[in-house]
């Protein structure tokens, strides 16, 4: 389960899957620090991960069949 706890600073929070802990903030032009990742770059971060083992699967199904 991943969980999501506020920090002290405005917009600042901790991303946890109970393994692995990350900062995470918003950018500068929406009102927070913008030193850590955002929390869009966690939706495009998931999306590219999911896109890598789909290929890495389709190119080891490719594989079998020759």
């Amino acid at each position: 389960m991943v969980t999501c706890m506020n920090k002290e600073r405005k917009y600042g929070s901790v991303i946890s899957n109970g393994k692995v802990s990350v900062d995470c903030d918003n950018p500068t032009e929406y009102g927070g620090d913008g030193y850590v990742f955002g929390p869009h770059d966690f939706i495009e971060a998931g999306y590219a991960a999911c896109l890598d083992v789909c290929a890495r699967k389709m190119e080891l199904n490719s594989k079998k069949l020759l």
